[in-house]
């Protein structure tokens, strides 16, 4: 009796703990009426929120200048953040931070006008590392941007390249009329080996709309770009392009991708060069 009675309490035991482990697994997952709740078990990691980081740290790095404003200002010149975005940067989390400084006129405080009144542009890279925003690199005054005393903002992310070498380079829209012919494209900054890099224009687009005299006459096309394969440390940047273009001949027709390939400065389109 001893023994069956000593049986009979290990398997209400066993019984027991069963009962509870299956009430753990059930009351941490879905029930009904309840909403999903997590799974009870889970083998991937739960990353950490990323630490807050302050664009205005950029005016620091670029001009010496400690300020939590998003603007600074001489009698000579108005600085301001003009975008900031994250991104990847050898394999961590990172913030480019551009910065615009347009000139002001002396006498009215205003932004000078003038067709080749192009703000400069200054960037701030940093890198997650050890928990924290690392200064990546930083350069001053390395683009030119817009025109008429503005450069227009860009309305949200812009492409990001990622170079075999390592090399980051940010697309960003660019263009401008005259004489009836419009242009658009992309301005290639890159940051490489701690510095920025204005690495030239890739046209996309044009059109000839306000000289074309008559239909037939006019064309347009569009396009977008992409990295050409392989391990350069300079890739090619391929064009893909629809639409018309006027040819060597005068005529128009339909238009072919182009291909951009680097010189050791920049981008040039490969037909520029022949």
């Amino acid at each position: 009796m001893a023994t069956g009675k000593s049986g009979l309490i290990t398997a209400a035991v066993v019984f027991a703990t069963f009962l509870a482990a299956s009430a753990r697994v059930y009351w941490g997952s879905n029930r009904p009426g309840q909403p999903p709740g997590p799974p009870a078990f889970s083998f991937q990691p739960i990353a950490g929120a990323l630490p807050p980081f302050a664009a205005t740290r950029a005016f620091s790095d670029l001009f010496g200048v400690q300020t939590a404003d998003e603007t600074i200002a001489t009698a000579a010149e108005h600085t301001s953040l003009w975008h900031q975005q994250a991104f990847t940067l050898a394999g961590a989390p990172a913030q480019a931070v551009f910065i615009q400084t347009r000139q002001l006129d002396p006498a009215t405080r205003k932004a000078a006008a003038g067709p080749a009144e192009a703000p400069s542009i200054s960037a701030a890279c940093y890198r997650l590392a050890d928990g924290q925003w690392k200064l990546a690199g930083a350069s001053k005054d390395f683009a030119r941007a817009g025109g008429w005393g503005q450069a227009a903002r860009p309305r949200g992310p812009v492409q990001v390249l990622e170079f075999p070498s390592g090399t980051v380079a940010f697309l960003f829209d660019q263009g401008g009329t005259g004489q009836g012919y419009a242009q658009v494209g992309k301005g290639v900054w890159a940051f490489a080996s701690g510095e920025w890099r204005d690495l030239g224009f890739v046209q996309t687009g044009g059109d000839n709309g306000g000289a074309a005299t008559a239909a037939g006459e006019r064309y347009r096309f569009t396009g977008t770009v992409s990295m050409a394969p392989g391990s350069r440390t300079w890739p090619d940047l391929l064009v893909a392009r629809t639409g018309t273009i006027r040819d060597e001949r005068d005529q128009v027709v339909p238009v072919s991708d182009t291909r951009y390939v680097f010189t050791g400065k920049g981008y040039e389109e490969v037909l520029a060069r022949r």
